[in-house]
């Protein structure tokens, strides 16, 4: 493997990216991590019974700093980050109807359950709800993200060690202002940037297209060829994704604030048990 790369802070780095072929609207069929945060469908038996077409699931587990694996990245930079773009760019003709980009393992703090378990989380989710809506980010508690991680035009003009990017104490937000200038020319920088963090998202095929394929090319390139380390870089993209496909949702389907279990409440009584 190789370890160690001057531009790279973690070894090891993995994701895996989830991809279902859907036939039609219905429930999650409930899933399971294997060994090494592998995703597997659990016996067919608990499959919901209104699950009445076939879901056929492909699963992609990508080593970042190891070149040799069966999906890996062109380098090891940018976190996650690198590995989503590099799926999307691969593969973006093939897409399947929804894919789900996450974290490899199992139990991490990103995750939210009181557990940390990603397995509950993804019990949890209704592929319904992303084929209705086009995108879920996995995480629904509002720390770390929101309301306001990041504000772009402020941090700035951050005195260093904040703005100096050879700092163990620099900030993303130092740099995002100039990193999406680069990302989406043309586009008003927002003042205040605020989205659920860690980057584990479910999204659809038809969102990701909105967007030609040449422009995650051109994000993938910016990753490559920044000169941010692998920090730095990575948090930018983390707080991008909601940017990428043009019109993903920032807070819920009517773009409002609103309590979590407000919303889920209100998906029950439209779409019972």
């Amino acid at each position: 493997m190789a370890r160690g790369r001057e531009d790279c802070e973690t070894s090891g780095y993995a994701a895996f990216v989830c991809s279902f072929f859907c036939s039609s609207l219905q429930d999650l069929e409930f899933m399971d991590f294997g060994p090494m945060g592998h995703l597997d469908i659990l016996d067919s038996h608990r499959i919901p019974a209104m699950a009445k077409r076939p879901m056929s699931t492909l699963k992609f587990v990508y080593v970042a700093d190891d070149p040799n694996a069966a999906w890996t990245v062109p380098r090891n930079k940018g976190r996650e980050g690198m590995v989503y773009l590099t799926y999307i760019v691969d593969n973006y003709d093939e897409l399947a109807d929804i894919v789900i980009f996450s974290h490899a393992n199992r139990y991490q703090w990103h995750n939210d359950d009181p557990l940390y378990d990603g397995q509950r989380v993804l019990k949890r989710l209704r592929l319904s709800h992303i084929l209705e809506q086009g995108y879920a980010n996995l995480r629904c508690v509002w720390t770390l993200g929101c309301p306001d991680e990041i504000r772009p035009h402020i941090e700035a003009e951050a005195a260093s060690p904040a703005s100096d990017p050879r700092s163990s104490e620099a900030r993303a937000g130092s740099f995002y202002r100039s990193a999406f200038e680069e990302l989406f020319p043309g586009v008003e920088v927002p003042d205040v940037v605020g989205a659920a963090c860690c980057a584990q998202f479910a999204v659809t095929a038809e969102r990701i297209r909105q967007r030609p394929k040449s422009d995650f090319e051109r994000y993938r390139t910016w990753l490559l060829q920044t000169e941010l380390n692998d920090d730095l870089a990575g948090r930018i993209i983390e707080y991008s994704w909601h940017n990428f496909p043009s019109d993903w949702p920032l807070i819920d389907r009517d773009g409002q604030w609103r309590n979590m279990s407000e919303i889920d409440a209100e998906y029950d009584l439209k779409y019972p048990a």
